[in-house]
């Protein structure tokens, strides 16, 4: 399946914004901005900046995806570099982290963001507590150097990973950040009691990570996950009036199409149901 075979006037008339990456087709950013935004109301620029490679933004490619903006009325999400953890024990590590998130935001200020998304990386989802207080503290430190980088509060979105996601709500309360539900973690990590997580996170979630899970393996098209699992978790967003961003976070043109296909008709089917 592919871009052109998906019919876009459904997926712009959801009650929350549909969302993609910007790696969505082989190619740079812009390109995939280009091909994207007709379908989507919102994209996630997924960035790195190494010395072995980066994708950093040029000026003139802000600028561009400025103009696209505008010209096909969508918003961006920014997801902060994951090449260093956030909430490392080393305290150098941590301040990588820190600069790394600050140059995102500062070459991506001017595209207004609805979030910048972070990972708070550095501990075990079967840590000890004395490894989980000591994580907190420098999580807790990551996460208000950023903020003071943001211009508005609550643009920043912490996502949950592989430990529990109530291991960070307090740190996201002081911070006065939002919630990225990544839900395909939730799957992979939390199976038996993700709908209960999903459930206590949307009230404070800005971002939804939506993607398929097949044997552990995440980021991949919806068709390869169970349906009533995807039947189930729509059905909370519709139960809760979810308004915010639903990324599908997939890295194909495949993978997206097919997912976004799928959105539509068991979105369809639940508001025939009711």
């Amino acid at each position: 399946m592919r871009l052109a075979d998906l019919n876009c006037d459904p997926l712009n008339h959801l009650p929350f914004a549909m969302g993609c990456t910007s790696y969505v087709i082989p190619a740079n950013i812009v390109t995939n901005v280009r091909a994207l935004a007709p379908v989507v109301d919102d994209i996630e620029l997924v960035l790195f900046d190494t010395p072995v490679a980066s994708n950093m933004l040029t000026d003139r490619e802000v600028r561009v995806l400025r103009e696209l903006a505008n010209e096909y009325g969508i918003t961006y999400t920014v997801h902060l570099p994951t090449e260093h953890k956030a909430a490392a024990a080393d305290p150098s590590e941590r301040r990588r982290y820190v600069a790394s998130a600050r140059r995102v935001i500062d070459r991506c200020a001017s595209l207004e963001p609805r979030a910048w998304i972070a990972h708070l990386e550095g501990v075990r989802e079967n840590a000890t507590l004395f490894e989980q207080k000591s994580w907190a503290r420098g999580a807790a430190e990551s996460l208000q150097a950023i903020a003071d980088a943001t211009s508005q509060l609550g643009r920043l979105a912490v996502e949950n990973l592989g430990y529990p996601w109530h291991w960070h709500e307090e740190l996201v309360a002081a911070s006065r950040a939002s919630l990225c539900c990544d839900v395909g973690h939730l799957w992979v990590y939390f199976r038996d009691n993700w709908r209960t997580q999903v459930e206590a996170m949307l009230p404070r979630t800005a971002v939804i990570h939506l993607h398929g899970v097949s044997e552990r393996r995440d980021h991949v098209s919806l068709r390869g996950t169970r349906s009533e699992e995807v039947l189930t978790f729509l059905d909370c967003l519709r139960r809760f009036k979810y308004t915010g961003i639903v990324t599908l976070e997939v890295f194909t043109e495949t993978d997206f199409a097919e997912s976004a296909q799928t959105v539509r008709e068991i979105w369809e089917s639940l508001s025939n149901q009711h």
